[in-house]
């Protein structure tokens, strides 16, 4: 988060609202041939990676407005909505991942 803290800053200093967007994890996957991008490229490590995010954003004094990226974008695997929580219960054809893909067992809404 260094370089969103001096950008967070810079803007403060000039009267400007700085709105960083923090995500849930990241896939080019379903855009992109497999061999470039994996399916779980940033992984959202049970939500552990969303909550660093906004733990670094609102503590931060210069930041005052977050963006939340995204609620319905499948195509990006930034989707914030309910999803299987089970590798198991997913489809068998096309490329899916569950909420247990980086080893955590959790709820569907989670």
């Amino acid at each position: 988060m260094p370089v969103i803290a001096k950008d967070a800053k810079y803007c403060k200093n000039r009267g400007i609202l700085y709105m960083p967007t923090m995500y849930p994890g990241f896939s080019w996957h379903n855009l992109r041939k497999p061999i470039e991008r994996p399916i779980n490229s940033i992984p959202r490590q049970g939500g552990e990676f969303l909550w660093k995010q906004a733990h670094g954003m609102i503590s931060d004094p210069n930041i005052k407005t977050i963006w939340l990226a995204q609620f319905d974008e499948l195509d990006e695997a930034t989707a914030i909505f309910k999803v299987k929580a089970k590798q198991s219960d997913l489809p068998a054809k096309g490329n899916w991942i569950g909420l247990d893909v980086d080893g955590h067992d959790l709820p569907s809404d989670w």
